[in-house]
This record gives C-alpha cells, structure tokens and sequence, in this order.
C-alpha cells in the first residue's frame, strides 16, 4: 500500500501545486509511488509542455495545459544504472539512492527537445561508456576569477561517473563575433569541438559590456536602453551561427549555454553606474536577460544553465564575485552546480544537495 507521503511527494509537485490540482488517477491507472518513499530518493516528473511555459530548471513543472507521459523508461546514472517506467502521473521514482552524483535521463524522440532544457542526450551514452570528453569555449568567466574556474570542477564533478578529458580553450575578452566561424578562436578549437560530448559555452557578456561601455561612456543612454534589446538579437544570431558550425561536424554534441547573473544588482556595478541609475540598469539587464532566456527555441537544443535565475534573490551577489564580472572560488562552485542541474544531475549528500525533485517538460509536436 503506498503511504501518504509517498502518494504526495507524486502528488504535489508534478500537478498543479495543490492537492486539488493533482485529482484522482487517471482512469484505470495505478501508479506505484512507493520507491518516494524509500529515503532519500531521486523523483521525476515527465509530461507534454502543451504550451511551451517552461523555460529551464526553474519554474519548470506542470500545469493545467500540459500532459502526463505514460511508459517513459527514465534511468538513474551513477553506481548501478536504474530504470522506472512512467505511470499515468508521468511520475518515476528511484529510492534508497546512494551518496554521490547521479543523472537523471531518459531518450528523446528525434526532433524533439525539452522545453525546461534540462535533458542532455548524448552525455548518457558517454557515461554508459565511461569516458566523457568536456570542453568549455567563450570568454574570461570560464578561465578567470578562481585556482580552479567551473570548467574544471564541472569535470571533477562529472568524474563519478567516468573519465573525463577537459578541453578548456575560453579565451580572456573575446566576444560572439571572435567564435564566429573562420575566426581564429573557432578555427583552432575545431579539432576538439568535433570530438566533444559536453559543450559549455559562455559567451555573449563581453559583447553586452563593449556595447554599454560606449553608450555609457558617450552619454548616449537613450542609445544605451532602446539599442540594448535589438543588439542582443544580433548577438543570440551570432550564436545560433557558432553552435550551427560545431554541429556540422559534431551534430549530436550536448551544449550547455551559461545565462549570466544580472551583475547590475552587485554593489560594484552601483558604483559604476551610480546609486540613481542602478534600478534603471538592472531593470534593463532583467528585460535582456530575459529576452535571451525565452529567446532559444526547442529547436536549438540547447541546456540552459540558468545562473540569471538562481542567483535572482541572491542577498548580495557580490559574495561570488571577484570584480565587476567574474566569479569568485565560492560563485565557481555554485555555477558548476548550475551546469549539472541543467544536466539532469541529482546529489542528495554533501553540503548542498539538488536534484532530488526533476521535471522534464517535452516540446510539443509542430
């Protein structure tokens, strides 16, 4: 017989936020919760994003439009691989999981992605083989700031679960336009590209603080807030134009695409921009953070690592940073985490556990 408390943990959190909302089984469906139960466990929900209002990790779950995925063989990676097949809640369960890193996975259909963007498909089969090879591309935030920068601790990290090789080959001060095929950065790095299972990208921050710098700079800060929008248009183009180059010869590469922190909320940006125009400037950073967020579309296929939204009611972000930009020891430990939940990573031991409860949006069919 299943305990309240494993029928809840199913419950609650898969639905609609409510006992109310979650409502009786679907018709003729009995769905075992028990494995909830077996503390600690690593739960999932799976369903159609019917209308596409997930974005990344989150605020992602499921709501009234959307719908419960039936017989979907989700497994657990990490020690002895798990499996649980997804009963009418769209709702899998692996309990009693032992201490360490852990991905939650399960196949796509082709063409289709997850909307949350939280469900990388050929990292599994590198894991399963037990060597993944990780490299990171983009500007200063992946080699500045700590000893040890997130590149490297994503790799240690992803280290229990099979041999890694790291190629960082970020690049101090380079922007979209320098990663452009042809350029010299994407040239020398095609080698390793084309072998990749694991692609971390950040970029696109240096290419918002040249074009600020100058408009701030001159004064033109009407330039500065009606051009801010339509050049980041142009700057997620330049991506889309990158990761189309890597998939030429690496098309089934996972990306991870690193979604800055508003840095406008810092005490060091204030005293850049100053104290009357701080709310101006990071309500404009909110609207372009936001734009690039719900911008990238089920069809680019990327993971978003969504630092802009987990450090949102961050105290006082400037304890993870160094400078005006880069991350600190501490702001490297907690972005690596960020690129393993946007992996599907569970980790229910240690000082800082995540995972525990996934969701997993689907695209919708076109």
């Amino acid at each position: 017989m299943r305990t309240l408390t494993s029928l809840l943990a199913a419950c609650l959190w898969t639905s609609c936020g409510s006992l109310a909302g979650c409502g009786a089984e679907p018709q003729g469906e009995t769905c075992d919760t028990s494995e909830a139960g077996r503390l600690p466990s690593v739960q999932a929900a799976v369903y159609l994003d019917g209308d596409r209002s997930d974005r990344s990790v989150y605020g992602s779950r499921r709501d009234p439009r959307d719908t419960f995925l039936k017989g979907v063989e989700v497994s657990l990676l990490g020690g002895e691989e798990r499996t649980f097949t997804t009963c009418g809640y769209g709702f899998a369960a692996f309990g009693q999981v032992e201490p360490g890193l852990h991905l939650v996975t399960f196949p796509l259909a082709e063409g289709q992605w997850t909307t949350s963007r939280n469900l990388p498909q050929r990292l599994p089969g590198a894991v399963r083989a037990g060597a993944i090879r990780l490299v990171a591309i983009g500007d200063s935030l992946p080699v500045m700031g700590a000893a040890r920068r997130f590149p490297e601790l994503v790799a240690e990290r992803l280290g229990e679960l099979g041999q890694v090789t790291l190629s960082n080959l970020a690049e101090a001060g380079s922007t979209t336009e320098d990663w452009l095929p042809g350029q010299p950065n994407f040239e020398a790095s095609r080698a390793a590209l084309a072998e990749a299972d694991l692609l971390l990208v950040s970029l696109g921050g240096n290419d918002v603080l040249y074009f600020a710098d100058e408009k701030f700079s001159s004064g033109d800060m009407a330039g500065l807030y009606d051009g801010l929008l339509p050049f980041l248009t142009e700057v997620l183009a330049r991506i889309r134009a990158i990761l189309a180059a890597v998939r030429v010869d690496n098309p089934s590469v996972d990306v991870a695409w690193l979604l800055y922190p508003n840095y406008g909320r810092s005490e060091r940006w204030g005293e850049w921009v100053g104290e009357a125009l701080q709310p101006s400037v990071v309500a404009k950073l909110d609207e372009g953070l936001t734009l690039l967020r719900d911008a990238f579309s089920p069809q680019d296929r990327i993971l978003l690592v969504d630092v802009y939204q987990a450090w949102a009611e961050v105290p006082r972000l400037d304890d993870y940073l160094i400078d005006e930009l880069h991350f600190n020891p501490a702001g490297h430990d907690l972005v690596a985490d960020e690129f393993l939940k946007a992996l599907g990573g569970a980790r229910l031991d240690g000082e800082r556990p995540f995972g525990a409860k996934q969701s997993f949006g689907l695209s919708p069919d076109e």
